[in-house]
C-alpha cells in the first residue's frame, strides 16, 4: 500500500469502505470462473452455442473502460463501484459480506499503526487453479 494512500486513510478512516471496494475490484482473489450456456447467444458478433463452456475473466471485467473511467487506477473517489469480484446474480458469493468486513477490519487495524512499507514482494500462487493466494506479506512500520 502506497504511503500517500495510508496517510489519506489515517486522516479519513471513513474512506476504508472505498479502499476495500477498489482493492477487491483491482486485485480480485479469483481471476476467472466458468459457466455453461443454457442456450445459444450472440456476443460481440460471435455466436456462442448452447451447452458451451465459457470462461469469465473477472479481472478483465472489473477493468472495463466502458463501465468505469480510468479503470487501471486505484481511486477512493470512484463512488458506485460495480465490480464482479464476488460474482453476480445467482452466482453471487455467499461470503462476500464477511470478506468485506474482515478486510475492512484488517485495514482499520493497520491504521492504528504508523505508515508501513513492504520489505519483500509477496509470493503469489494459484490455489485450486483459480484462487490467487499469497503466502505472506512482510512489512516494516515507520517509527513514530
Amino acid at each position: 500500500m502506497q504511503p500517500e494512500l495510508q496517510e489519506t486513510l489515517h486522516e479519513d478512516p471513513g474512506l476504508v469502505p472505498a479502499a476495500v471496494e477498489e482493492t477487491l475490484r483491482l486485485w480480485t482473489p479469483v481471476d476467472h470462473g466458468t459457466h455453461v450456456t443454457t442456450r445459444a447467444v450472440q456476443l460481440g458478433g460471435t455466436e456462442i452455442p448452447a451447452d458451451a463452456r465459457v470462461v469469465l475473466l473477472t479481472g478483465a471485467a472489473n477493468r472495463d473502460p466502458q463501465v468505469l473511467p480510468d479503470p487501471d487506477t486505484f481511486r477512493l473517489d470512484r463512488g458506485v463501484n460495480r465490480h464482479l469480484t464476488f460474482g453476480h446474480g445467482i452466482h453471487f458469493c455467499m461470503g462476500a459480506h464477511l470478506a468485506r468486513v474482515e478486510f475492512a477490519e484488517v485495514l482499520h487495524e493497520l491504521l492504528r499503526h504508523p505508515v508501513f512499507t513492504f520489505t519483500a514482494a509477496p509470493n503469489r500462487y494459484f490455489e485450486n487453479g483459480r484462487h490467487i493466494c499469497m503466502d505472506r506479506l512482510t512489512v516494516q512500520f515507520a517509527r513514530r
